[in-house]
């Protein structure tokens, strides 16, 4: 028992560690994505946000978009990881985009309120204070946490012109069409490739539409929240254990 304490200890040490050296990079990366069209904001989440990272770690983006140009945001980031990082997603994980009209998130339990309470803003946090706003009831599991902005945002690099040129080209009926072309093409692929996915589990962890698109295909949500009931139920145990062999009873 000691000695996986003592493990713990270690392991947590060079987790922070290592996500303290993570930060440049995972903020380096935000500029380059703060950079392609119609993004409006940049959240980290993930270990990273909660201040850990081993060698299974990715860093983990959430993306919020313009309404009805989601799509086009999201190929264009998925279009450069294929070309540019190989795929790779150690560095450059874009699963989860939102657009600034559907900040409501649908599922309300302990694990989506610490990803929202401790991600963190890091190009236009004023974009994230809103998706708080339209999440309020995580509140009630960290009441006294704040939100957390490591760099200053009057410091980010302005969009760039070819930002503004492009949303200026796709801002009418053309960007719409592509907009719903792409969706169609992603989801209908995503539908074969994971067709062995319980269909309770593909409607919650790859959940899309016009205003959505999640790609967590891992379940690794699942897993955390049993293993949180597990660890819960266990410790009542050892409370209701402590009360009846207690002198006062």
């Amino acid at each position: 028992m000691i000695n996986d304490e003592f493990e713990n200890v270690e392991r947590r040490e060079s987790g922070s560690s290592m996500a303290e050296k993570t930060w440049p990079k995972a903020y380096s990366q935000s500029v380059l994505i703060s950079k392609f069209p119609y993004v409006r904001s940049v959240v980290i989440s993930g270990s990273l946000s909660k201040g850990f990272m081993d060698e299974n770690s990715d860093i983990d983006f959430l993306i919020i978009t313009e309404p009805g140009r989601l799509w086009i945001t999201r190929s264009l980031l998925a279009l450069y990881k294929k070309l540019f990082l190989f795929n790779s997603h150690k560095y450059f994980c874009v699963n989860y985009f939102i657009d600034t009209n559907n900040l409501t998130l649908p599922d309300k339990n302990i694990f989506i309120a610490t990803e929202l309470m401790f991600a963190v803003p890091v190009y236009n946090p004023d974009v994230h204070r809103n998706f708080l706003e339209s999440n309020k009831w995580a509140m009630q599991y960290y009441p006294s946490k704040k939100m957390d902005i490591p760099f200053d945002p009057e410091k980010f690099p302005p969009p760039p012109v070819s930002k503004k040129v492009a949303e200026k080209i796709l801002g009418g009926w053309p960007g719409k069409i592509l907009d719903k072309l792409l969706m169609k093409i992603t989801i209908g692929f995503w539908q074969k490739k994971f067709r062995t996915m319980k269909k309770k589990q593909y409607e919650r962890d790859m959940k899309s539409d016009a205003g959505v698109a999640k790609h967590h295909p891992n379940g690794f949500r699942d897993r955390v929240l049993q293993e949180y009931e597990e660890n819960y139920n266990q410790i009542l145990i050892k409370l209701n254990a402590c009360k009846q062999n207690s002198p006062i009873n």
